[in-house]
């Protein structure tokens, strides 16, 4: 008989337990957030993962996670993050006619110029702020929290936790970790979602 494995947990930071950490399985829709105890419980399919422990104000741990190997319940400890983005940085942020040429400029890079792109949607754009190097030509983005993304022609909503953004003359890179959640729509989206899947 088949059996879905069940991953639990408990995290912790120095000074105890810590509650609404988020938990998830990269590029998967497997999430969840620790309790009042500091634990989670999380159902998954068998295979071999990198599970996010995510939590604002923290070093991001990305851990191997082999449902094959897994025995026992997993430890996590988290450390403050010294280098959070700066706060006065984030405290200048204009939203003037700059940011929304780079937000634009982001957002093609990041989204793309597709027919499927044009269905994307970023629900919280102001957490994104920006660092352009005229001499250089170098847009950086960085986000003060995750992403949310609403993908209206696929059906999810994705939360993708952007670790760096760079766009110069030559090249497009970033990098981040992505969870994605089922939209919730009548009978008619439904089947369009997942004919598109």
């Amino acid at each position: 008989m088949w059996c879905q494995p069940t991953i639990k947990g408990t995290i912790y930071d120095k000074n105890g337990i810590l509650e609404n950490v988020a938990v998830y399985l990269n590029n998967t829709m497997f999430g969840t957030t620790t309790d009042v105890k500091g634990e989670f419980e999380l159902k998954v399919k068998e295979g071999q993962y990198e599970l996010i422990v995510s939590y604002l104000g923290y070093k991001k741990i990305v851990y191997s996670l082999n449902t094959s190997n897994y025995t026992k319940p997993l430890t996590f400890v988290l450390e403050e993050e010294e280098n959070i983005l700066d706060e006065i940085v984030i405290k200048k942020i204009v939203y003037d006619e700059e940011w929304k040429y780079n937000l634009q400029a982001f957002k093609d890079g990041f989204l793309g110029r597709t027919s499927l792109s044009k269905d994307c949607e970023i629900i919280n754009e102001e957490v994104i702020f920006f660092d352009f190097n005229r001499k250089e030509n170098k847009l950086e983005a960085f986000a003060k929290k995750p992403l949310k993304i609403k993908h209206k022609a696929l059906g999810y909503i994705i939360t993708f936790e952007l670790e760096s953004f760079v766009r110069t003359n030559d090249y497009i890179t970033y990098l981040g970790y992505t969870r994605y959640d089922e939209m919730k729509g009548g009978n008619r989206k439904q089947k369009r979602w997942k004919k598109t899947d």
